[in-house]
């Protein structure tokens, strides 16, 4: 796996990230005591640049977050051949489109960009959890023992900040408002 104990960061969870937002808003976000162990990203993410995880906020994020970066690209994701050229220069960011397929914490998780998709995969019973965007509302349901989630939007752009934090070893989800 990429990472280990811990929790994530999504977004879009600590191990998880919010789906929309610069990465100046994410990481003074989870400027908090619990430090993530890994952060998650499901595409969407910078106001005024078409709500996409654009290079400029993929290079501070990486600058700023010393662990792993799993990056699930969006529908609006601004110049894919930048973000691919500053993901090659950090070792610990990884870009995946349109699935990502982790192991953290003896847990299979899966990330992707659409509801549609995510829901189908934490239906079918194949991951322990499935996180999602793309519509930027903050949500969780459980099939069987797996979860579905989506982390929020950290930039706001319908009223309520927010992101999610992923603790394998717990297999527990929560969404954290920010003020």
């Amino acid at each position: 796996g990429r990472a280990g104990g811990g929790r994530i960061v999504a977004a879009g969870v600590r191990v998880l990230v919010p789906e929309a937002g610069t990465a100046i808003d994410e990481l003074e976000a989870y400027a908090d005591p619990v430090f993530p162990v890994a952060w998650w990203r499901m595409g969407d993410g910078q106001p005024g640049v078409a709500q996409g995880a654009t290079a400029f906020s993929l290079k501070e994020l990486a600058d700023g977050f010393p662990g792993p970066i799993d990056v699930v690209f969006g529908n609006n994701d601004g110049d894919r051949f930048l973000l691919c050229s500053i993901a090659a220069k950090h070792a610990h960011v990884t870009l995946h489109d349109p699935l990502a397929e982790l192991e953290v914490g003896g847990r299979k998780i899966l990330l992707t960009h659409y509801p549609e998709i995510g829901r189908r995969l934490a239906k079918s019973g194949e991951a322990d959890a499935v996180f999602s965007g793309h519509d930027h509302q903050r949500y969780q349901h459980r099939y069987g023992g797996g979860l579905w989630a989506n982390p929020g939007e950290i930039m706001g752009r319908f009223g309520v900040v927010s992101f999610g934090l992923y603790d394998p070893a717990a297999h527990a989800f929560e969404h954290v408002l920010v003020p």
